[in-house]
């Protein structure tokens, strides 16, 4: 959410910023103009985009769990151990260089 609220503000920063340089005929001026309109509604669209599909995949799952919940419990049960053996598969690297040095 801090994110979210960071980039509002920067937003609207630019925004009052794009104001106080509006009196300016510059090309270059309505060029940045542009350039800078341009990528607050791309970035606008990114941010819906990804809400509606972080939506959608919680609705997937949602039904999914709600339809076959014995194979949700499994499935998550798989996915959970899957995620601890890779962190402590990739964790025992960080681990094991340590206790050498504190052997020699």
């Amino acid at each position: 959410m801090k994110r979210a609220q960071a980039l509002e503000t920067l937003v609207d920063d630019v925004k009052e910023l794009l104001d106080k340089i509006s009196d300016e005929q510059e090309p270059a001026i309505k060029e940045l103009r542009g350039r800078i309109e341009d990528a607050i509604n791309s970035t606008k669209h990114a941010r819906k985009s990804a809400s509606a599909h972080i939506g959608r995949y919680a609705k997937t799952v949602d039904r999914y769990i709600t339809g076959y919940p014995r194979l949700g419990f499994l499935t998550g049960l798989i996915v959970g151990g899957l995620i601890v053996y890779a962190a402590g598969f990739f964790g025992s690297e960080d681990s094991g260089e340590g206790s050498e040095e504190s052997e020699e």
